[in-house]
């Protein structure tokens, strides 16, 4: 195994060398992205990381925080209930069994279906 290791060695360390030099030849704001190297742009870079942050302005406010606690606490009555009604299920050991808060999803989406429309028509052009 030793001397496969010193073998590739000398191959390894040329590939290396070869991408650092490619890297720092294209100057230091360039990113790898998969098949070329671009140019890194850092008003969409910003503005790719601001949309990471969109659901998280709703998700802290205290309206959203409060709608969560009510669903939460909606959501631990079922499975309190199976457990009570089942006792060799032992399903309250696992981590989102009550359903209560990041286990609760988007509870702004809880009651989408009184809210959707039937019978919608679509139409486009092609």
């Amino acid at each position: 195994m030793g001397i496969r290791a010193s073998r590739l060695r000398p191959v390894t360390v040329f590939l290396g060398l070869s991408v650092a030099v490619m890297i720092a030849g294209t100057g230091a704001s360039a990113a790898f992205d998969g098949s070329t190297m671009q140019p890194v742009n850092p008003v969409v870079e910003a503005q790719n990381y601001a949309k990471t942050t969109e659901r998280q302005a709703i998700y802290l406010t205290p309206q959203y925080q409060a709608q969560l606690r009510a669903v939460g606490t909606q959501n631990t009555s079922a499975p309190v209930a199976a457990q009570a009604a089942d006792q060799e299920r032992a399903f309250t050991t696992d981590l989102c069994w009550n359903g209560i808060d990041g286990c609760a999803g988007d509870v702004r989406l809880y009651n989408w279906q009184a809210h959707a429309r039937n019978g919608a028509t679509l139409s486009s052009h092609v």
